[in-house]
């Protein structure tokens, strides 16, 4: 049952992370393309106009990545202190036996978890370079 939740947890979390970055992405190259169709300067001003967007965008990247990475870090720190709390109190209270079966489903249970919050973090790349990619690509088509 955790580890439905956790999956789920973790999908919420890839999924919000997907929707932030594609809105971010997407909202300033509609507007960098908005701006550069307006004011139709010459090359060399949208050459430094570009620079400057670049510039912005790669700055503005690097802090959401920060920021981004700082959230899941103290997230998935506080998620495993509280599993592995769980844990040790519910198999100090179970005799050796079950406290044997305890142990091989924590093992098991652990696997599960690296394996989803692998999986998640993937995901999560995957996604925020594709939106990246598809933001760039919109500048460069629509500019």
């Amino acid at each position: 049952m955790a580890v439905c939740l956790l999956k789920i947890a973790f999908w919420v979390l890839s999924t919000l992370s997907n929707l932030a970055s594609l809105l971010i992405f997407s909202g300033v190259a509609h507007l960098l393309v908005l701006v550069m169709q307006l004011l139709r300067v010459p090359g060399e001003c949208i050459s430094l106009v570009l620079q400057l967007l670049k510039n912005f965008i790669e700055a503005l990247f690097e802090f959401f990545w920060q920021l981004l990475m700082e959230a899941i870090t103290s997230l998935v720190s506080a998620g495993f202190d509280s599993f592995k709390f769980a844990i040790s109190g519910i198999s100090d209270g179970i005799s050796s036996a079950i406290g044997e079966l305890g142990s091989q489903m924590k093992d098991a249970v652990d696997s599960v978890i690296y394996e989803t919050l692998s999986e998640m973090a993937q995901t999560f790349l995957k996604d925020i370079w594709n939106n990246y990619m598809n933001a760039i690509g919109y500048v460069w088509d629509n500019a």
